[in-house]
């Protein structure tokens, strides 16, 4: 057995361990919450908010990929403007990046496409459908069919994991790239096996790839992990009224519709196997332009996890804002819009950290 195969097992062992940790103390948590709220087994129609169809965030387009899914979008701006593309997080959609959609649409041909498995696009059943390989196939069938070769790729949470991947994999296809809390995956890696405290705060990756129960614990008392999510002290929005009840209720809908919550995890279930060619993707340098968006009150992320970010993209640029949550494109949409303009619009890339 190889160096690399003994790591790969001991690692499968050891995440499987943290799994059965972290479930069974969500175990607990369940157990108490129905006993304090026996109603809390039982399901409620959730109605979809009327924000959902705000035609002030642009229009809804569908299109079939090569692949054989059909994929939801919504799409604003002028179609002979520069594509930027975004790719939305968990537990999100296209809904996050409204705001983007609204602003930034007088310059770019704004797209904020539903992933495989979320929102209005097809969800593909089994956990084999959802390995990296798919998702940035995905975003290059994607792309196409709105008839670009290339574009400013705008990714949060899980699409920045897919954004990075896809900028390594196909770097002719990404002219910008822009992060919002999401670290590069080899650099994660690395802080979370180096940081007790990171690996606490990442429970919830080792607990999703628990089998049923997640998607139990996800939409017990009618989704109220949702309400924590984007608004509890932990995870939530720092900034008061900055996710208000319609925009929970949009979350709350598009995941409690039937068959919505298991293609979402399966992200998760597979992002813990990573093969010797997957690390060897990370070896060549992404050259081109990145903007990471980082909000400093982020608490499922450290800040520390862009640490050794430069060693892939050397021509970076990390802008903080302070004191934002995990979410911070809708948490605070006017500084983000002025991030992404200033960086999209700079006069010399080559003086943000020249490439080597």
């Amino acid at each position: 057995m190889s160096i690399f195969e003994s790591f790969s097992v001991i690692s499968f062992i050891l995440v499987h361990i943290l799994a059965l940790f972290f479930g069974c103390l969500v175990l607990l948590r369940i157990a108490w919450t129905i006993i304090r709220n026996p109603s809390a087994l039982k399901a409620v129609k959730i109605t979809a908010p009327t924000s959902l169809t705000n035609p002030e965030f642009g229009e809804h387009c569908y299109m079939r990929t090569p692949s054989g899914l059909n994929f939801h979008y919504v799409a604003k701006g002028d179609l002979n403007k520069p594509l930027m593309l975004c790719l939305h997080g968990f537990p999100e959609f296209w809904y996050s990046w409204r705001y983007q959609l609204q602003w930034l649409s007088e310059n770019y041909r704004v797209v904020a496409m539903d992933m495989r498995g979320y929102g209005e696009s097809d969800h593909p059943k089994g956990r084999g459908e959802y390995v990296m390989t798919k998702l940035t196939q995905d975003v290059r069938e994607v792309m196409s069919g709105l008839g670009f070769s290339s574009c400013i790729l705008a990714c949060h949470d899980w699409g920045g994991f897919i954004g990075w991947t896809f900028a390594h994999q196909f770097p002719d296809m990404v002219e910008r790239l822009i992060i919002v809390n999401c670290p590069h995956p080899m650099a994660a890696e690395k802080y979370v096996f180096t940081h007790p405290s990171q690996l606490l705060r990442s429970w919830y990756v080792y607990f999703f790839q628990l089998p049923y129960l997640p998607e139990f614990w996800i939409a017990l008392n009618n989704y109220e992990v949702f309400e924590d999510m984007f608004r509890g002290e932990q995870m939530g929005v720092r900034k008061p009224g900055s996710l208000t009840d319609e925009d929970l209720a949009a979350y709350r809908y598009m995941f409690s519709r039937e068959g919505a919550l298991t293609p979402p995890l399966n992200y998760y279930r597979n992002v813990l196997v990573r093969t010797k060619s997957d690390r060897d993707l990370f070896k060549a340098r992404f050259r081109k332009p990145v903007l990471v968006i980082w909000g400093t009150g982020d608490r499922a992320l450290e800040s520390g996890m862009l640490e050794g970010t430069a060693d892939f993209a050397p021509n970076l640029t990390i802008r903080y804002v302070d004191g934002a949550s995990h979410w911070v494109q809708q948490e605070e949409p006017e500084v983000v819009n002025e991030c992404i303009h200033d960086f999209l619009t700079a006069q010399s890339y080559e003086m943000i950290n020249r490439p080597n």
